[in-house]
C-alpha cells in the first residue's frame, strides 16, 4: 500500500510539474502576443504615416507637373 501511495504522490509531483511548465509556457505565449501586438499598431501607424506622406508627394507632383505646363505653354507663346 505504502508504494501505491509513493507511486501516486511521485506521479503527482510530476504532474505538478509539467502544469508548472505549461503554466510557465502559457505565461511567455501571453507576453509575446502583447508585444506582437503592440509591434503591429506600431507598424499600422507607420504604414498610416507612410501613406499620408505619399499622398502628400502626389499632390506636390501634379501641382508641379501642372506648374511645368503653365511654364511650357509660356514659353511656347515666345517661340512663336
Amino acid at each position: 500500500m505504502t508504494e501505491q501511495i509513493n507511486g501516486v504522490s511521485a506521479k503527482l509531483s510530476m504532474m505538478e510539474s509539467s502544469l508548472q511548465q505549461l503554466s510557465e509556457t502559457i505565461q511567455e505565449t501571453e507576453h509575446i502576443s502583447k508585444e506582437s501586438g503592440q509591434q503591429t499598431q506600431m507598424v499600422a501607424a507607420a504604414a498610416e504615416q507612410l501613406l499620408a506622406s505619399m499622398q502628400e508627394i502626389s499632390s506636390s507632383v501634379q501641382s508641379l507637373n501642372s506648374k511645368a505646363q503653365d511654364l511650357f505653354e509660356t514659353i511656347e507663346r515666345f517661340h512663336l
